[in-house]
């Protein structure tokens, strides 16, 4: 639940031991088409507190005890910790480790390997967490077979209950089953579910905030990122079901899939994509409406085409005797080159930014061309961001003045020469990210991911 840089140390530092054992370290996982070396347990957040190079390291904190009361909510000074005069960063930030691996060990450090949970009843308990109760709490109560709400009633008006084999790890049912959702306590505990992931770490993260303040960590630089770590063998599997695959949009939804994502994510998050399968649902007969209303058109304006140009207003700019001249196709020409010397700088500037990006992940704590590797890493998906933004507010308008400069008969013409040039390069400016994805197997493909 906690680690620095995937280490933990002695008081003394006089032993550095590993959190992962040399046989998970190699462990090698399958993961979105890709083999990488597996790095952590199955943990459910990463406290990352920095090791600071020794010039950051040594300076000093302002004023220690307002740090301590911000990051742990202490309101009373006697029981504030005694503080050296003066004390540098790296002091302080081993001071808020310590206290951290404290609390998480008295508290609930082992909550995510217990499967009976009394630290975990406690916090959620305490959170007030929402707990799905048990299928088979409604037969009891009842006396009566499916007595659980499902989304399909006969014509009777009695439940259908559906099982599914399709669900999240391989073999397990997805039912229709509709449960609701209680406050938790212990006088239910034996009518409710297990809790899944997505609400171990709503709990989780709400009882972090009892002990000691995230956000006021990050900001005195106390801890670089909090984070939630993936399960990566149900990451794995939503992959392979095509979830994560812009090709899985041209499929007709599964009744399971949104299920699935909310075994993952919770039923917040997979509330979307049941709506978004909704939708998808519902709007294929307006589609098919739109493409008989596209047929129509072309039936209307068959033999049409290319006679429109020939009875619209000529462009007061137009040059007859220029048309077809050598100058006329230099002047177009140069605009194309233009083009793709504004294409090839743009990606020429991209892999640059990420052969930078890669070499400071070599080297966390250096520095590159005299700029500490940690502000590289962090800045180059802004410096990415402002590229694209100043290529297509430089491009823009220099393509329309351009293109307005060329010879062009009428103003359908003058158009439609402007979008070609302009969509070519916002076509890869804006959408390269996602062109990205469908290129398995390169060197630049992997880093990104």
């Amino acid at each position: 639940m906690a680690a620095r840089e995937a280490m933990t140390t002695t008081e003394t530092d006089a032993a550095v031991e590993p959190l992962l054992t040399g046989r998970e370290v190699k462990q090698q996982i399958h993961l979105l088409g890709f083999d990488l070396s597996r790095r952590v347990r199955n943990w459910h957040f990463a406290i990352v507190f920095p090791i600071l190079p020794p010039e950051d390291g040594q300076q000093l904190v302002e004023d220690p005890i307002e740090l301590w009361k911000a990051v742990f909510l202490v309101h009373d000074d006697t029981a504030l910790p005694s503080f050296s005069v003066p004390m540098t960063m790296k002091e302080m930030i081993d001071m808020v480790w310590s206290k951290v691996w404290d609390d998480l060990e008295r508290e609930m450090i082992d909550m995510v390997w217990s499967k009976v949970w009394d630290d975990l009843e406690r916090v959620a308990e305490f959170s007030e967490a929402r707990a799905r109760l048990q299928p088979s709490a409604y037969d009891r109560a009842l006396k009566q077979a499916n007595a659980c709400p499902c989304d399909r009633q006969d014509e009777k008006g009695a439940f259908q209950r559906v099982v599914l084999d399709d669900g999240l790890l391989p073999g397990e049912p997805i039912t229709s089953e509709c449960p609701h959702h209680v406050r938790y306590s212990r006088d239910v505990a034996d009518k409710v579910e297990e809790f899944i992931v997505p609400e171990q770490l709503r709990m989780t993260r709400r009882h972090l905030r009892s002990l000691f303040s995230l956000v006021e960590m990050e900001k005195y630089g106390v801890i670089t990122k909090f984070m939630a770590l993936h399960e990566w063998e149900k990451l794995q599997r939503l992959y392979e079901r095509g979830w994560s695959s812009p090709r899985a949009m041209l499929e007709w939804p599964k009744e399971s899939s949104s299920d699935v994502v909310e075994k993952y994510t919770g039923s917040r998050i997979a509330f979307f994509f049941h709506f978004y399968d909704l939708f998808t649902r519902w709007m294929v007969f307006p589609g098919f409406l739109s493409v008989a209303l596209i047929i129509y058109q072309l039936k209307v304006r068959w033999g049409l085409s290319g006679d429109v140009s020939e009875v619209a207003n000529v462009r007061r700019q137009f040059s007859d005797p220029y048309r077809g001249t050598i100058k006329e196709s230099l002047q177009n020409l140069f605009h194309w080159l233009l083009v793709v010397l504004v294409l090839g700088g743009f990606v020429w500037v991209i892999f640059f930014l990420k052969d930078l990006r890669h070499a400071a992940h070599g080297d966390p704590t250096g520095k590159t061309i005299g700029i500490p590797n940690g502000i590289i890493i962090t800045s180059i998906k802004y410096a990415t961001t402002i590229t694209i933004k100043v290529v297509d507010l430089v491009w823009t308008p220099l393509s329309t003045w351009l293109s307005k400069k060329e010879n062009h008969r009428t103003e359908m013409d003058l158009k439609a020469a402007m979008a070609v040039k302009l969509f070519s390069v916002k076509f890869v400016i804006f959408y390269y990210p996602f062109v990205r994805f469908l290129l398995p197997g390169t060197k630049w493909f992997r880093f990104w991911i």
